[in-house]
């Protein structure tokens, strides 16, 4: 199990990219989700929205910190 841990308020996107307007979720500093998967470049993670359970999203890596071996997520 991967684990993102919000490090700026960030939102979460239908896509991987800011284009995918708009946000479907958002997460606050300090916030936890459970990581999906990732982009080819790892910029960008895959999550389970927290706000809306068994749905997913997309959040950007540079607001947020994985633990784990982020090489064993599979690409999306």
């Amino acid at each position: 199990t991967f684990t993102l841990l919000v490090m700026q308020n960030t939102n979460c996107r239908l896509g991987p990219s800011i284009a995918y307007d708009p946000p479907v979720g958002s997460l606050k500093v300090g916030e936890k989700a459970r990581v999906a998967g990732r982009t080819t470049n790892n910029s960008w993670w895959y999550i389970e929205n927290p706000g809306r359970p068994g749905q997913y999203c997309w959040v950007w890596g540079e607001t947020t910190t994985v633990t784990g071996d982020t090489a064993a997520l599979p690409f999306v």
